[in-house]
């Protein structure tokens, strides 16, 4: 299974996975959304975006895929990117089994100077939950809790992430040569990052038209 994009539902690809096999878990997986896609004032571009993401805003089972990862992480290590609506749901489950829980945000540098009665989508969230004694590293200029960064323009997902923000919370979590996994992996960019970074993965996808981005964006990796 290592360094593959495999196509399927996480929580029975997950099955496959030995216990206390992973070493560090980095994911974006549904958000939990309102009203997706149904205003009617929205300007184009963000029309699109919210048309895109109609089909994964209802969230996923939290409890249920967290039993799944305190099964296969050798100590439980993971940066869960969620929705507001997600927030004390997932912290919950980190606090109530005694681990590290901890908010960490990611301003949009270039969001759409749009609040019409709602606050500006100028941030996202990441919430890393950490056992004690899993590999935690980097000093106080990596490790701020709120990190700066545009939004990509690239069209390999509605919900993409940067590229550097992925990579900066896998140097915190791992080291090269560790095993990462992505149980929503999208696109592929937590794949391409641990290439870049020299670690190993393991990337799950319910899509098969996300498997076959992740997978050609891994093939141009090896042609350079």
């Amino acid at each position: 299974m290592k360094n593959k994009i495999i196509q399927g539902d996480c929580l029975e690809v997950m099955k496959d996975i030995p216990d206390k096999s992973i070493d560090l878990v980095l994911t974006d997986p549904p958000y939990e959304l309102d009203n997706c896609g149904k205003n009617s004032f929205l300007s184009p571009t963000i029309t699109k975006i919210t048309e895109g993401i109609k089909d994964i805003k209802d969230g996923f089972d939290e409890a249920l895929w967290f039993e799944e990862i305190k099964r296969v992480c050798k100590k439980v290590n993971c940066f869960i990117f969620c929705s507001n609506k997600q927030i004390t749901k997932i912290m919950k489950l980190g606090e109530e089994n005694g681990y590290f829980t901890t908010l960490l945000i990611w301003h949009k540098s270039n969001s759409t100077p749009f609040c019409f009665n709602v606050w500006r989508g100028d941030c996202e969230y990441c919430i890393h939950i950490r056992e004690s004694g899993a590999y935690f590293e980097g000093n106080a200029q990596i490790k701020k809790k709120v990190t700066t960064l545009p939004m990509n323009n690239d069209k390999f997902h509605p919900t993409v992430k940067p590229m550097a923000l992925i990579q900066k919370y896998i140097l915190i979590g791992s080291k090269e040569g560790d095993l990462v996994l992505d149980p929503f992996v999208g696109s592929g960019t937590t794949a391409v990052a641990c290439q870049n970074l020299k670690r190993n993965f393991i990337g799950i996808e319910k899509e098969e038209k996300y498997c076959e981005i992740a997978r050609q964006r891994l093939r141009q990796i090896t042609l350079i």
